[in-house]
This record gives structure tokens, sequence and C-alpha cells, in this order.
């Protein structure tokens, strides 16, 4: 079974929803290599690279969620992920 997995506190919209995603985490060989690319293009061409504990790939922008509605969001995300092997 795959993680679910909280990076922080949930941005709130004005409105009181959450803005909610699904992603893949990189493990950590591969996040220090991003992380390491990253400062390496932010350094040699301007702009600032993403903190290495955020790099992450977004399958799904969810937008902005109904508070309530967030175990539903979690049992979907741990039923589509179900079947998935880590890799």
């Amino acid at each position: 079974r795959l993680p679910l997995r909280n990076i922080g506190p949930m941005t709130v919209t004005p409105a009181g929803r959450l803005r909610l995603f699904f992603a893949l985490w990189p493990d950590p060989l591969a996040r220090a290599a991003l992380a390491a690319r990253a400062a390496a293009a932010a350094r040699d061409h301007g702009g600032r690279a993403t903190p290495p504990a955020a790099l992450h790939v977004t399958l799904a922008f969810l937008g902005a969620v109904e508070a309530g509605l967030l175990p539903l969001v979690e049992a979907a995300g741990a039923t589509a992920a179900a079947g998935a092997a880590p890799f």
C-alpha cells in the first residue's frame, strides 16, 4: 500500500476550501539529484530552485475542495493507489 502524504499545512482559500492534489514523491536519491540540478539551473540562469522537500510530480490537481470532503478524497486516493506497486 502506498502511503498518503501531507507535506505541511494545507492551503486554505478565502472561502475556507482546501487546495488539494494527488502527486508522486521522488525517493531520497532522486530528490537529491533533482535538487542539485535545480540549484545549478537557478545559479546559472537565475530564479530560485524549489526546496527539495517540495519536489513532486502532480498527477491530478483537485483545486479548492470543501474541508468536509477531505476524508472522501483520501479514501479515493487510497483506493486508486491500492493496486500500485512502489517504484
